[in-house]
């Protein structure tokens, strides 16, 4: 199995927008992102490639709902870019709150 590596974080610094970033490594293009929304309203959250200004998704997670991404469901067959990236959550008018786990890996197979 060729995972490179996982993480996650908490949104819970009581801002409207909270960022988030991590590294996607050179050929590990496949990523897979879980992500819940412990709020009770709708949170919208941005993944972009930090030095290209890409923007992968920008995608809404109902109160209290979460969503799962994988970028060869979503069009990105080939994988992602290598570099920085920032998961940006916006909770509008309300704070955001919730939580995120990330995995990289070589191939969609190893997940």
């Amino acid at each position: 199995m060729q995972v490179d590596k996982e993480w996650g974080s908490k949104i819970d610094d009581e801002r409207s927008t909270s960022v988030r970033g991590f590294k996607i490594n050179d050929n590990y293009g496949h990523l897979k992102l879980y992500m819940v929304n412990n709020s009770s309203h709708s949170v919208s959250v941005t993944l972009e490639h930090t030095a290209s200004s890409t923007v992968y998704f920008t995608k809404t997670i109902s109160g209290n709902g979460s969503l799962e991404w994988k970028n060869w469901n979503e069009g990105y067959s080939q994988g992602m870019k290598s570099g920085e990236y920032t998961l940006t959550w916006s909770g509008g008018q309300n704070n955001a709150k919730g939580e995120y786990w990330g995995k990289a890996a070589s191939q969609t197979s190893d997940f």
